[in-house]
């Protein structure tokens, strides 16, 4: 069977990247023109602001994306897949001292950025978000996560719009608790787009860090942000700083946009959840025109 636009992997591709491929080329996914990958940071109770997105790659340079992401964490001796918080004292890969780590992130931070179209990442601040979503009303129904979800969305969605050679985008979340909210938000916002005729939203699916290395680099992507907003990049994190702006890499712009959510922001959808009247057609005076592509 042939997928039109995704080409074939060679026959010396990786086995987990044969399967990846058909895995990606499934009915869901085939009409994107770009899969944006999905985590989160900060989105427990305790913390300050939560911060959720990832990175967004065309069909063309995912899988070398791929190999590259293991190419580089063997080269480093670091055993995939890895995750933010597994660099805490006492966590699995602590042993790494400040000049490991910093080597390590300088290389993974160049393949993303090489590799990626953009980045995008949304921010809220969690006490504006309960004084909107008061838990005795949405605990366990909406969280500030698919809250975040559905600007990443937004945005993509105003993206896709500006710019008429792309198709639609489609959505890989990494499995959690929220699973069921970030569908609710999915499906929202299809419905939003319904009523407006603009059908930029692709499919949504759910997957692990395991099988899928570009949610590892969501990850990365969000923890990133969160920590540039409540301390500073020390002791070998230095490099995740450049996940966080534009920046210039040896083969494209690696183009990141970050949006902090206002407190009115997140008081209208909260508005707009709870009587389940239409997401709003523009936000504000937003202009992405000309920002995510060359």
């Amino acid at each position: 069977m042939k997928f039109p636009d995704y080409g074939h992997p060679s026959d010396d591709c990786p086995e987990g990247l044969l399967d990846l491929w058909w895995h990606l080329a499934s009915r869901a996914t085939l009409l994107a023109s770009l899969s944006c990958y999905i985590d989160d940071s900060g989105t427990d109770y305790d913390s300050k602001i939560s911060v959720i997105g990832g990175p967004l790659f065309p069909r063309k340079s995912f899988f070398a994306f791929e190999y590259e992401w293991d190419r580089k964490l063997a080269l480093h001796r670091v055993a995939p897949p890895i995750h933010m918080k597994e660099f805490a004292p006492r966590a699995r890969l602590s042993y790494l001292n400040a000049q490991e780590r910093r080597a390590l992130f300088h290389d993974l931070v160049k393949v993303i950025n090489d590799h990626k179209q953009y980045s995008i990442t949304t921010e809220i601040e969690n006490q504006e978000f309960r004084e909107h979503f008061p838990g005795e009303k949405y605990k366990g129904l909406f969280g500030p996560a698919p809250l975040a979800f559905f600007w990443c969305m937004m945005l993509n969605h105003l993206a896709v719009r500006d710019h008429p050679s792309l198709k639609q985008i489609a959505y890989v979340v990494s499995q959690s608790s929220e699973n069921g909210q970030m569908m609710e938000s999915h499906r929202f916002f299809r419905e939003h787009e319904s009523q407006i005729k603009e059908f930029y939203t692709g499919a949504i699916s759910f997957d692990t860090p395991v099988a899928v290395n570009a949610l590892q680099a969501a990850d990365m992507i969000a923890w990133a942000n969160r920590r540039k907003r409540v301390n500073k990049f020390v002791d070998g994190f230095e490099p995740l700083e450049l996940l966080t702006r534009y920046v210039k890499s040896s083969k494209r712009s690696g183009i990141h946009f970050h949006y902090p959510i206002s407190a009115k922001s997140t008081k209208a959808l909260g508005g707009i959840v709870a009587e389940g009247i239409p997401a709003p057609k523009k936000i504000g005076n937003l202009d992405l025109t000309g920002l995510f592509f060359r």
